[in-house]
C-alpha cells in the first residue's frame, strides 16, 4: 500500500498547495507518482498486489481528486460556460464569452457567467465541443445554477468525468481479455491520467468510454451498435474522425461482399448530420465564425509544444505568411493518415490491428499538429489497452514537461524541454518499431 500513497500524494499536495506556474514542484511531484506508478505496476506483475487492489485504488484516489482545484487548466470554466448558455437556449458556438452583457442573462446567471469569463483563458473564441459534451456541461451547470456556485458546478463536471472513468474500468473488467485488463491499468494508474483527468476535468475520458465502447462491439458481431458508438465518440470530441478513412476502407472492401456495411455507415452518419442543424439557418455563418475564432484558429494561432511546427515555421518566417505552417502540416498530416489507414485495411481486421491504427494515425496528427496539450496524449495511452505499445507510454511520461511553458508570463515554450520531449518519444518509437525493445519487458 506503500506504492499507492507514493503514487497519489505528491499529486494531491501540488494540487493544494502550487499553481501551474510552479513548474519544477509539479515535476517533483508527477515524477515521484510515476516512479510509484512503475513499481506498482511491477508488483502486479509479480502478484505482491493485485489487480483489483490497483483497480480499487485508483477509483479511490480519483473520488479524492474531485475535490481537489483543477489547478493546471482554466478549461472547465469554459465548459461551464457553454453550459450556462445551453440552459438559457443560447448557442455556445455562436456567442462570445465576452460579449456576456448583451446576452440577457438574468441577475443570477450573469453573475456566474462574469464569474466563469474571468476565469477562463478563451473569452475571445467561440465553443469547439461538440453536441454531446454540451449535454454534459448543460447538466454541470443546472447544478451551478441551482447553487449559485461555480465550485459546486466544477465538481459536478468532475463527477461526470469521473463516472465515465469508472465506467471504463468496469467495460474492460467485465468484457476485456486478461491481457486487457493487465494492460488496462497502465491507462488506469498513470498520473498524467489522474492529473488530467478527474484532477483537471478535461473530457477525454468521456471520449475514451465510447472509443472503447466502439472497439468492443465491433469485434463482437454488433457493427450496428459500434458504429452508434463511434458516432457517440466524434460527437464528443472530434478527433475519432481520425479513424473514418481505416474504417471507410474496411467498409469499401466489406462491401463488395456486404451491402449492409454501407448502410450501417449511412446509419452513423445520421447523428452528425442532424447535429448540424443545431446551427439552424445560420450555419453558413457560423461556419464562418468558426473558422475565424473558433476551431479554424487551432490551425493558424495555437501553438504549444508543436516540435514540427515550430520547425516549419522557422522556414516560412521570411515569406508573407509564416502561420500557413499549420494549414500545410494539416494537410501533410490528412495524407499521411490516408495512406497508413488503406494499407492497413488491407490486412486481416483485429481489435489489435484496429487499436494501433488508431494509435498510428493519433500518433501522425499529434506529430504534425500546432498544439499538443498533454492531456490530448490520454486517448493514444488508451491505446495501450490493447495493443501493449511502448511509446505511447513515453509520451505520457515525458510530455508534462511542456508544463515548463506557464512558468513565466506571458507564456512561452521552452526549446529545451520541448527538443527532450520529441527526442525520447521518437527514440522509444525508433527502438520498438526496429524490435531493438521489447515492450513485454518494459513498465513505464
Amino acid at each position: 500500500m506503500f506504492f499507492l500513497f507514493g503514487w497519489a500524494l505528491p499529486l494531491a499536495i501540488f494540487s493544494l498547495f502550487f499553481s501551474r506556474s510552479d513548474f519544477y514542484p509539479l515535476l517533483i511531484a508527477f515524477s515521484t507518482g510515476f516512479a510509484f506508478y512503475i513499481l506498482s505496476l511491477s508488483s502486479c506483475k509479480s502478484e505482491r498486489l493485485s489487480y483489483r487492489t490497483l483497480l480499487w485504488a485508483g477509483l479511490l484516489l480519483r473520488g479524492v481528486f474531485l475535490f481537489l482545484p483543477p489547478v493546471l487548466s482554466e478549461d472547465v470554466f469554459r465548459f461551464l460556460w457553454d453550459g450556462l448558455l445551453d440552459g438559457n437556449g443560447i448557442l455556445p458556438y455562436t456567442v462570445l464569452p465576452r460579449d456576456l452583457e448583451r446576452i440577457g442573462l438574468s441577475e443570477a446567471d450573469a453573475t456566474l457567467g462574469l464569474r466563469l469569463k474571468e476565469e477562463m483563458n478563451s473569452a475571445g473564441f467561440y465553443s469547439v465541443y461538440p453536441p454531446v459534451l454540451q449535454l454534459f456541461f448543460f447538466l454541470a451547470a443546472e447544478g451551478m445554477r441551482s447553487f449559485g456556485s461555480v465550485p459546486i458546478g466544477i465538481g459536478i463536471w468532475k463527477g461526470i468525468v469521473f463516472g465515465f472513468e469508472a465506467a471504463t474500468a468496469a467495460l474492460v473488467w467485465f468484457r476485456g481479455t486478461e491481457e486487457h485488463r493487465e494492460n488496462f491499468l497502465k491507462y488506469w494508474m498513470h498520473p498524467l491520467v489522474l492529473l488530467e483527468g478527474c484532477g483537471s476535468g478535461h473530457p477525454e475520458p468521456i471520449l475514451i468510454f465510447f472509443l472503447f465502447l466502439f472497439f468492443f462491439f465491433r469485434f463482437r458481431g454488433k457493427p450496428l451498435l459500434s458504429w452508434i458508438f463511434y458516432s457517440a465518440a466524434i460527437l464528443t470530441k472530434l478527433i475519432p474522425l481520425l479513424l473514418l478513412p481505416f474504417l471507410s476502407f474496411r467498409l469499401w472492401q466489406n462491401g463488395r461482399k456486404n451491402r449492409k456495411a454501407i448502410l450501417i455507415l449511412l446509419i452513423s452518419i445520421v447523428p452528425l448530420l442532424l447535429s448540424f442543424l443545431l446551427f439552424g439557418e445560420d450555419f453558413v455563418s457560423s461556419v464562418n465564425k468558426q473558422w475565424e475564432k473558433g476551431i479554424g484558429v487551432y490551425f493558424r494561432l495555437f501553438e504549444f509544444h508543436g516540435g514540427p511546427y515550430y520547425l516549419w515555421k522557422a522556414a516560412l518566417a521570411g515569406t508573407w505568411f509564416p502561420y500557413a505552417a499549420g494549414i500545410h502540416l494539416a494537410v501533410l498530416s490528412a495524407i499521411s493518415i490516408s495512406v497508413i489507414s488503406y494499407f492497413r485495411s488491407r490486412k486481416e481486421e483485429t481489435l489489435e490491428g484496429t487499436a494501433e491504427t488508431w494509435i498510428s494515425v493519433l500518433g501522425v496528427y499529434l506529430l504534425f499538429s500546432t498544439t499538443v496539450h498533454p492531456w490530448y496524449l490520454l486517448p493514444l495511452l488508451a491505446g495501450v489497452v490493447f495493443t501493449n505499445s511502448l511509446w505511447p507510454q513515453a509520451a505520457a511520461g515525458i510530455w508534462i514537461l511542456s508544463y515548463s511553458t506557464y512558468r513565466n508570463a506571458p507564456y512561452k515554450d521552452d526549446v529545451f524541454f520541448m527538443i527532450l520531449e520529441y527526442a525520447v518519444v521518437l527514440t522509444v518509437f525508433f527502438l520498438e518499431k526496429r524490435k531493438l525493445i521489447d515492450p513485454e519487458k518494459v513498465r513505464w
